[in-house]
């Protein structure tokens, strides 16, 4: 359910999650106004409240935070380059020394081309690593993999098909966290939900998972793309 409550100077656009299997109450600040509050009980208006007041210094930080887009920066599988863009009459990327160059038609969409190049990227990585990680996990079925620009999550299961999506940005990240998001997803072949017994298996065939998952959500790049 979502509403908007007031505190103080912030309008939030309120989302509450019931969640029973939770063992406490869990907020996630997404900007410029949202607040996800994923909870194990019902809360009522005087618990949002509440909760919300305790937590206002937090949440008023975090969405008053400026965040600061670097315009000539890039990052690919960990490492920075210096983005730059080029006119032309094809679109095309190249990797020169410590630059990403973007050659682009006039009305090509720069970010586009970036995006289908991770793709790329990311395609090749998975057909290098995938026939160990099956191994590991016992899974011998075909998996179609496919790559989106989502801005939500870094990887999904659709066990049912046959098929992973995995974000165009993990790209991004240095190779052990896209490892740590496609063992995630493959292990969803055999657990479906997120049950200790699915994270027993995953520390088991991916040593300091629970490591690696939680330094990839505090990684922040501030590409402009």
């Amino acid at each position: 359910m979502i509403n908007i409550y007031t505190f103080n100077d912030l309008n939030l656009d309120i989302q509450i999650i019931l969640k029973p299997k939770n063992k406490k109450i869990w907020i996630r600040i997404i900007k410029p106004n949202i607040l996800k509050i994923t909870t194990p009980v019902r809360l009522n208006n005087n618990d949002i409240y509440k909760y919300v007041s305790k937590n206002y210094s937090y949440i008023k930080k975090v969405l008053c935070e400026k965040e600061e887009l670097k315009e000539d920066l890039i990052h690919l599988f960990g490492y920075e380059y210096k983005l730059k863009e080029e006119l032309s009459n094809i679109d095309d990327i190249k990797i020169e020394n410590q630059n990403i160059i973007i050659y682009h038609k006039i009305n090509s969409n720069p970010k586009d081309i970036l995006y289908s190049f991770y793709n790329l990227k990311l395609k090749e990585f998975v057909l290098n690593y995938l026939d160990e990680a099956k191994r590991k996990l016992n899974i011998d079925d075909d998996i179609i993999f496919e790559y989106k620009d989502v801005k939500t999550y870094f990887g999904e299961c659709f066990y049912k098909r046959g098929k992973i999506i995995l974000a165009s940005k993990l790209a991004k990240y240095e190779a052990i966290y896209i490892l740590s998001v496609i063992y995630h997803e493959l292990a969803h072949f055999h657990y479906h939900n997120h049950q200790a017994s699915f994270y027993n298996l995953l520390e088991k065939v991916f040593p300091n998972y629970k490591y690696y998952q939680h330094n990839l959500r505090k990684i922040k790049y501030r590409d402009i793309y």
